[in-house]
């Protein structure tokens, strides 16, 4: 009984899998180029925020460095560009998808081949290359007490791959992945006449329109 029941339950999973990898199939050829260009201005703010931190860390004096590395102004910043960075794994995590790449694959310069060179990925490397260090500088300066929890390629194409999608209302008009159900930037909400996870509406309002 058991082993039917697993093999309905990997049928299922199957199954989801497949109803998503056709949703994605036939949206992901439009989204193309839009995609390059979010990635590409997502690329210019995380390069733009890390030359911020660097010169406020180098440049000001030690008692100008204290008040602007605690104002909430600079906090709200660095957790806005997590959130677009968020939006990039998420656009990374479906072309994985679309390319049926091996599940472990990541963000690393190391596998750009294995991601056919694809150029929306080279820019996305240079963003996780860009974050990594406003991570490290923002915990080292005290700007925030732990870095922003974001999910990796891999956690959000193994959070996908368990998802229920029967239609394409379940996906993220922008980034095609299921929404996740609670309150969170990851939250569906309606905008523009379509589904959209919080942080991509977001991301769209702000700098795209």
């Amino acid at each position: 009984d058991n082993g039917a029941q697993l093999e309905e339950v990997k049928e299922g999973s199957q199954k989801s899998s497949l109803s998503r990898q056709e949703l994605i199939g036939s949206e992901y050829t439009n989204l193309m180029e839009h995609w390059a260009s979010i990635v590409s201005t997502v690329k210019s703010d995380v390069e733009r925020g890390q030359k911020i931190i660097e010169y406020i860390s180098k440049t000001l004096p030690s008692s100008d460095r204290a008040i602007i590395f605690k104002s909430s102004k600079l906090q709200n910043h660095v957790l806005g560009l997590a959130e677009f960075v968020r939006v990039v794994r998420c656009i990374a995590a479906t072309i994985a998808d679309v390319f049926c790449l091996s599940d472990n694959i990541d963000l690393q310069a190391s596998h750009l081949p294995e991601w056919n060179d694809n150029p929306i990925i080279a820019d996305a490397i240079t963003i996780e290359t860009l974050w990594s260090e406003i991570n490290s500088r923002v915990i080292e300066l005290g700007v925030l007490p732990r870095p922003p929890q974001l999910e990796t390629v891999v956690e959000i194409r193994g959070r996908a791959n368990i998802a229920t999608v029967q239609q394409k209302t379940d996906l993220c008009h922008l980034t095609l992945q299921p929404f996740v159900d609670k309150p969170c930037t990851q939250s569906s909400v309606d905008w523009n006449g379509h589904k959209y996870m919080a942080c991509a509406a977001n991301l769209l309002l702000h700098r795209m329109s």
